[in-house]
């Protein structure tokens, strides 16, 4: 099972990194509809795997001069943070109020919902306005 959760987990962050998603966002629907582990099991590899990938990218990017901004990791490291209880919350309700597979067929949903979206942004990215400020990027419609 080893084996196939490293599969997942490369692959994931590797679209991810391309994409520009969180891995997290792929790995834990796919862990979960594999079905070896249970949902706790599941986010705590994912978060795991997103971190290890997140400190190596970071340290890529410090070695090639970038300097972070403290106020503005402060900003997003809390925002995550709140972002994270919140999602789990969430998540132990409709375990709560629904079936184990109704839920695994919502991240599914939510999954795809979400790709179909990030396809339409990667082909249609010419149509957005892209603003540089400072070193980040943002897109707007």
């Amino acid at each position: 099972m080893i084996y196939i959760y490293s599969f997942v987990i490369l692959i994931a962050t590797t679209f991810g990194a391309i994409a520009g998603l969180g891995g997290g966002v792929v790995i834990k629907p796919v862990l979960d509809a594999i079905g070896y582990h249970n949902a706790s099991t599941i986010s705590l590899y994912s978060s795991f795997a997103v971190f290890s990938m997140c400190i190596i990218s970071i340290i890529k990017q410090m070695n090639k001069g970038f300097k972070l901004e403290i106020k503005t990791v402060f900003y997003i490291s809390v925002g995550s943070c709140i972002g994270g209880i919140c999602g789990s919350s969430i998540l132990d309700i409709l375990i709560r109020h629904f079936n184990n597979n109704d839920v695994k067929f919502l991240q599914a949903l939510l999954l795809l919902i979400t790709l179909i979206f990030i396809l339409i942004y990667t082909l249609k990215s010419h149509k957005f306005k892209t603003v540089v400020v400072k070193h980040y990027c943002y897109t707007s419609v």
